[in-house]
């Protein structure tokens, strides 16, 4: 059987990997900016659904960069046979929590930029989605053509 998962959750360990994606204004809001969360976390409006207990896995948290990967691999793709990987992200479909669609778009565009940059390149089956920030519907346009002709960007 050819499995493909369509959503397949790439993580970091700090959001402060998109900061070499993000120039002038918008990498100092995003490096100086306030943050509803700790050092390192993608900037969001206030989210009321927070779970008490957390959101994530505590088996597969990463410690670092080099982790993501690793723990991905041997805890899903190896351990199920996935064929195809299509990665969705994690936080940042977050922006689409933030009141400020420039900032939003130019965040999202960054972790587009990043996925393809540093996720991509790390396994052949791995396949990107195009994370656009709704609030603006021709920022969002944009970077669907920025982006629409990757090989390896296959949804929004």
């Amino acid at each position: 059987m050819f499995i493909v998962d369509c959503d397949c959750h790439n993580y970091w360990s700090s959001a402060t990997v998109l900061e070499p994606y993000l120039s002038g204004i918008w990498k100092d809001m995003f490096i100086e900016g306030e943050k509803t969360g700790p050092k390192g976390s993608f900037p969001h409006g206030h989210r009321p659904w927070f779970h008490p207990q957390d959101f994530s896995r505590k088996d597969v948290r990463p410690e670092t960069e080099a982790d993501n990967y690793r723990i991905m691999k041997d805890k899903h793709l190896d351990k199920y046979n996935v064929g195809v990987a299509i990665l969705t992200g994690d936080e940042p479909i977050e922006a689409s929590t933030l009141a400020n669609p420039y900032y939003a778009s130019a965040l999202v565009s960054a972790y587009n930029d990043y996925q393809i940059a540093e996720w991509l390149p790390k396994d052949n089956r791995f396949m990107g989605s195009i994370v656009i920030a709704p609030q603006d519907p021709k920022l969002a346009a944009a970077e669907i053509r920025r982006l629409g002709s990757h090989p390896r960007m296959v949804q929004v």
